[in-house]
């Protein structure tokens, strides 16, 4: 019998973002206030900033590029940098 729903709620019942540390967090949405869960948005807008700053090394790198070519060129940094950030996550993991 749960006799205190709050806590098995937040860390039980509730499937959470693996992504998001924060466990008031539900898919996105802070579970106290009802708003966009802040840990989140700080993740999304962390993840823009790299993209963005990969889209302006490449334009200094290789300005003449086609499109095609650029969208593959920078899809390969993005997918390098995602296997970076999981082998990192293991490793911290571990320790």
């Amino acid at each position: 019998m749960i006799r205190q729903p709050h806590p098995w709620l937040l860390h039980r019942a509730l499937v959470q973002r693996p992504a998001c540390s924060d466990t008031r967090c539900e898919d996105g949405i802070s579970l106290d206030t009802n708003r966009s869960c802040e840990s989140c948005g700080n993740l999304f807008r962390i993840r823009r900033a790299h993209r963005a700053r990969l889209v302006t090394e490449l334009d200094q790198e290789q300005p003449a590029l086609p499109t095609a070519g650029r969208q593959s060129v920078l899809e390969e940094r993005l997918r390098e940098h995602t296997e970076h950030e999981a082998e990192a996550r293991e490793r911290r993991q571990e320790t």
